[in-house]
C-alpha cells in the first residue's frame, strides 16, 4: 500500500499543472464548470503572501472540503478584486488547510 501511495505521489509530482477558467459574475464565482453562489460562500480572503503567488480563497458553508481555493494571475489588480467581492461576501482571513500544507510539501 505504501509502495502504490508513493507511485501516485510521484505521478501527480510530474504530471503538468492543469490551467483552470475562473470567473465572477452577480450570481457567484465560475471555477471551471462549477458555479458556487455568494449565498452558498461564507467569505473570501486574498492572499498575496503565498510563496507561489497571489490567491483566492473562498470559504463554503461545504462541511466536506470548505475551502477553494484560485491562484490568481500577477496582473490581476487585488484591490479591484476586492472592491468587487466585498458587495457579495464578507472578508475574512483564511489560512492555508494543513491538507493544502501537505500537498505544497510534495508539490501537489
Amino acid at each position: 500500500i505504501i509502495a502504490v501511495g508513493g507511485a501516485t505521489l510521484l505521478l501527480y509530482h510530474w504530471r503538468a499543472p492543469e490551467v483552470i477558467t475562473c470567473s465572477l459574475s452577480r450570481r457567484g464565482v465560475r471555477i471551471k464548470n462549477d458555479l458556487y453562489p455568494y449565498d452558498h460562500l461564507h467569505s473570501f480572503w486574498l492572499d498575496d503572501e503565498h510563496p507561489d503567488g497571489n490567491r483566492l480563497i473562498l470559504k463554503s458553508e461545504k462541511t466536506f472540503l470548505p475551502y477553494l481555493t484560485a491562484y490568481l494571475p500577477a496582473e490581476l489588480d487585488l484591490e479591484e478584486l476586492k472592491k468587487y467581492l466585498l458587495v457579495f461576501l464578507k472578508e475574512e482571513r483564511h489560512d492555508e488547510s494543513l491538507l493544502e500544507a501537505i500537498a505544497h510539501y510534495f508539490g501537489l
